[in-house]
């Protein structure tokens, strides 16, 4: 009888979780070679919970020059999980480094900014100060109805400032369209 093949992919991702930093070094460099949206998710787990410094540097190069087809769909359901909710400054990191255009979830990203710390709303400024789609002008109303609430209500100065700033970045860009 002979074994049973194991996929490379599933083999890859039982290594990520080795105890050995040389072991999970590994596996990412063969991510590098075949890796695929299924494995962005438990590169995150990894980079979430691994307590090497090499290791998370590489997932944070790996993840940052993602250029798969339908992975910011994948991004933005990390951003989504709760489980790496202290990760979302890092997220959007790696999807402006990945050069990651999201419009479906502009609102989201938004949302995200107005919910997060200092530095989740610099990176969700960051992300959106990059998009040069347009935008339907409903989608911009919405994210300036929901950044004026929240400048209006926040306590935090330099927040707000970011907040301001993004604001002011749709304003624009609403001004852009309507010429």
């Amino acid at each position: 009888m002979t074994p049973k093949k194991i996929n490379p992919l599933d083999e890859i991702k039982l290594n990520l979780f080795s105890e050995d930093e040389h072991v999970q070094l590994a596996a990412l460099n063969k991510i590098r070679e075949i890796g695929d949206n299924s494995i962005i998710q438990p590169m995150m787990k990894l980079y979430s919970i691994t307590p090497f410094f090499s290791v998370q540097q590489e997932i944070g190069s790996i993840l940052g020059s993602v250029k798969n087809p339908g992975a910011d769909q994948v991004f933005m359901d990390l951003l989504d999980n709760k489980e790496f909710a202290s990760h979302r400054s890092d997220i959007l990191s790696f999807m402006w480094n990945s050069a990651m255009v999201p419009l479906e979830g502009i609102v989201r990203i938004v949302e995200i900014a107005i919910e997060g710390n200092y530095h989740t709303t610099l990176e969700a400024l960051t992300l959106v100060e990059n998009f040069e789609e347009p935008l339907a002008e409903d989608t911009i109303l919405e994210v300036i109805s929901l950044l004026q609430t929240e400048i209006n209500s926040s306590q935090d100065k330099d927040k707000v400032i970011l907040l301001t700033d993004m604001m002011m970045w749709f304003r624009n860009l609403e001004e852009r369209n309507l010429m």
